[in-house]
């Protein structure tokens, strides 16, 4: 049908009904596949907006389909910029140590493509992470800003970044756990608890 044959409220109905009986399962669905809920919450309202400005102007025959066309387009944008983001973080310590050297012991050409598949399965890791959790990471351990500095930046008490914090060692202990089968000490800062 031409475009604008049949658009406008009918279509605009069908999108806002659509959107109301499929937002919860539309938000469960892109939490899976980006593992942020903010970021989850935020897709879903510009899935929503996206969807409206198409029905005002084309004919939607299944509106359902459209909002998760949109979500699924919209996710694999937000996988972009975060493969993106992870890709301009080079240098990690004080030394401008390139990560490809990073904890490279072993110099033999075996040993070498041990550490770089290591290193790229911490990279990926890192990238699968929650948003804030992710940025927070990297903040603290490769721009060597404090807790205190981060939370100021999110808008977030400091015990909310040290959990995040936490929450990002424990995974890349576990993924480089899987790889090796030993545990990796992570120097993760605990408080010590008081003896009674």
């Amino acid at each position: 049908m031409p475009k604008g044959v049949f658009a406008g409220d009918d279509s605009v109905r069908r999108v806002e009904e659509a959107a109301k009986e499929n937002r919860s399962v539309l938000y469960a669905w892109l939490r899976r596949k980006i593992g942020d809920p903010e970021q989850a919450e935020d897709i879903v309202q510009q899935v929503f907006v996206r969807a409206l400005g198409y029905a005002k102007t084309n004919h939607v025959e299944n509106a359902r389909a459209l909002l998760f066309k949109i979500a699924a387009n919209l996710a694999v944008n937000e996988f972009r910029r975060k493969s993106r983001e992870a890709r301009h973080i080079v240098h990690l310590d004080q030394d401008d140590q390139p990560i490809s050297e990073m904890g490279a012991t072993d110099t033999t050409p075996e040993g070498e493509l041990e550490n770089k598949q290591r290193l790229s399965e911490l990279k990926a890791t890192i990238d699968r992470m929650p948003e804030r959790q992710r940025k927070a990471f990297v903040m603290n351990r490769f721009e060597g800003k404090t807790y205190q500095e981060i939370a100021e930046v999110f808008g977030v008490s400091v015990s909310t970044i040290e959990k995040d914090f936490i929450g990002a060692l424990r995974k890349l202990r576990e993924a480089s756990k899987e790889e090796t089968g030993n545990v990796v000490p992570l120097n993760a800062r605990r408080r010590k608890k008081k003896r009674c």
